[in-house]
């Protein structure tokens, strides 16, 4: 539960990180649209947060925020305004209901004695939708896989997970070996040239056909498109 299909991290990941004394601070939020929706938690998933305040067409609604930390108490504000306070009590999680508002989500951790400990900060999305393709790497041998995220996002590249799209994709210079998002339950499958997004993002994996480059272009519903090369080498 705290890595998904296409490798991206849940707010699970910032729990274990903190639990383990790796971060000093994780804040992550139920996305706004579905924190009324059953959730059953397990020993792999404790929740539906992600690390993202950017719900945008949900404002208003409620939704819960968790901070994680190994610290004595946590510290919430959105939009400069406090949301609460509350003590860590023998775990690294705490929990803040808050209705969503477009803007800033700040939380803060302390020590018993109240020194600061560590800040985490999420920021909403811009209004502007853009598609980003980010290859893991820019440049690969020929016996290397390329992984390509597709992403929603604004123009400074802040994920958009309520925002939906049909994707397709062409690959010059390389062999498209699957495409698809992380929902478990997928019914177009990985194989083809199309997929929709899930929570803003989807994924392509690429073989190259030998040395030179690798050019990806992918086009949307929503008339928005984007393009991006990847170099190969010996």
């Amino acid at each position: 539960g705290r890595i998904d299909l296409i490798g991206d991290t849940a707010g699970e990941t910032l729990y274990t990180k903190a639990a383990f004394g790796k971060i000093k601070i994780g804040l992550a939020a139920v996305p706004a649209d579905r924190f009324k929706k059953k959730h059953s938690p397990s020993a792999w998933k404790m929740s539906d947060a992600m690390e993202s305040w950017s719900f945008g067409g949900a404002e208003g609604n409620k939704t819960k925020v968790e901070v994680y930390s190994d610290a004595y108490r946590a510290e919430l504000y959105l939009n400069g305004k406090k949301v609460g306070k509350k003590k860590f009590k023998n775990d690294a999680i705490v929990n803040f209901k808050v209705k969503y508002e477009k803007g800033t989500l700040l939380a803060k951790s302390f020590d018993k004695e109240g020194n600061l400990i560590g800040q985490a900060e999420l920021r909403s999305a811009d209004e502007k939708t853009v598609l980003k393709l980010i290859p893991e790497n820019e440049s690969i041998k020929t016996k290397d896989l390329a992984y390509v995220k597709v992403r929603l996002t604004d123009v400074n590249g802040i994920l958009k997970p309520l925002e939906k799209a049909k994707i397709s994709i062409k690959v010059d210079g390389g062999t498209l070996l699957a495409f698809g998002h992380a929902c478990p339950f997928n019914k177009t499958g990985y194989k083809g040239t199309e997929t929709s997004t899930y929570l803003g993002s989807a994924l392509a994996i690429i073989k190259p056909d030998g040395k030179g480059r690798i050019k990806i272009v992918c086009e949307s519903d929503k008339n928005i498109n984007a393009e991006t090369t990847i170099e190969v080498k010996d």
